[in-house]
């Protein structure tokens, strides 16, 4: 809408990109589609974004991870790759791992566990008590 309020207002397309921190080429197509459908055209813009290949995968990836917790990044990424054929960079299997919502506790890096919050709530508890 940023962009369209400032065309409104008589701003060249390089400024308006700049002030609305969108690209040239999306300033100028939302402007054309504002011409051609109106502001409902505006507002139902789809943008491609592609599913990832993991994404069929991803419940049964994650009962397994939360079942048998890899000791490394890399265990992680070759047991995705022999569970499912896609492989994967080490940074990626960090992010989907923490997408599962597991994490790495820095006391127990050396020992590679990975746990869920729940169980990070309950092992801090009991190193309380």
């Amino acid at each position: 809408m940023t962009i369209l309020w400032h065309k409104h207002l008589g701003l060249p397309h390089h400024e308006i990109a700049k002030l609305s921190s969108a690209a040239p080429n999306t300033v100028t197509t939302t402007i054309r589609t504002y011409i051609e459908k109106g502001l409902s055209g505006v507002e139902k813009r789809h943008f491609h974004q592609p599913v990832s290949q993991i994404e069929p995968q991803r419940d049964f990836l994650k009962s397994h991870f939360l079942k048998y917790p890899p000791r490394t990044l890399k265990e992680a990424a070759a047991e995705i790759k022999r569970l499912t054929g896609v492989s994967f960079t080490v940074p990626h299997v960090r992010h989907l791992l923490l997408s599962f919502g597991l994490s790495r506790k820095k006391q127990e890096a050396s020992l590679g566990n990975w746990m869920t919050a729940s169980e990070k709530n309950k092992s801090h508890l009991s190193l309380i008590s």
